[in-house]
């Protein structure tokens, strides 16, 4: 029987005075054109990432369980992510 796998992840996006999630839904914040997950960090025992989102090796977390503080947030960015192509989409976490 093999042991699930979890990786704890927390993406960091750009915001202005201008453009926030404060008065938005995450779903408005996150196809706003000024949206961008520049920096992600992962941490799992296997290993540890802080870093720009699009230089991550994506496949590095195929088959883990993916664990957040604020999961719809960080759940909504990855979707985006996935969508814009940063995150490839034949990841399944």
């Amino acid at each position: 029987m093999s042991k699930q796998k979890f990786a704890a992840i927390d993406f960091e996006t750009f915001y202005s005075k201008d453009y926030s999630i404060q008065g938005s839904s995450t779903y408005q914040y996150v196809h706003h054109p000024e949206f961008d997950a520049y920096l992600v960090s992962i941490y799992c025992p296997e290993f540890e990432y802080v870093g720009p989102t699009k230089d991550f090796d994506w496949s590095r977390l195929d088959g883990y369980t993916l664990i957040a503080h604020n999961a719809s947030f960080d759940q909504r960015c990855f979707e985006r992510c996935q969508e814009l192509g940063i995150i490839p989409t034949e990841i399944a976490v």
